[in-house]
């Protein structure tokens, strides 16, 4: 994943670091990355597996979204 400014590439398309923020705030409220990546202003499911297994800064970050979605749901 490129990062230019504050958009992130991924092959030929540009994604705005808010929409990748977005992303990460859906899966912290326990979405899962397949109902997340049907609204098409998301990156596909491909990608954001690609990003999982090669940049460890996005891991990090859905990993980070991963935990808040458990604890919220530990909290009910």
């Amino acid at each position: 994943m490129c990062t230019t400014d504050q958009r992130t590439r991924v092959g030929r398309k540009y994604y705005p670091a808010a929409t990748i923020q977005q992303f990460l705030d859906e899966i912290a409220k326990n979405h899962s990355i397949v109902e997340v990546c049907a609204d098409p202003k998301f990156p596909g499911v491909t990608t954001i597996y690609r990003w999982l297994s090669t940049d460890p800064v996005f891991a990090a970050e859905y990993e980070k979204s991963v935990q808040l979605a458990a604890a919220s749901q530990l909290q009910l």
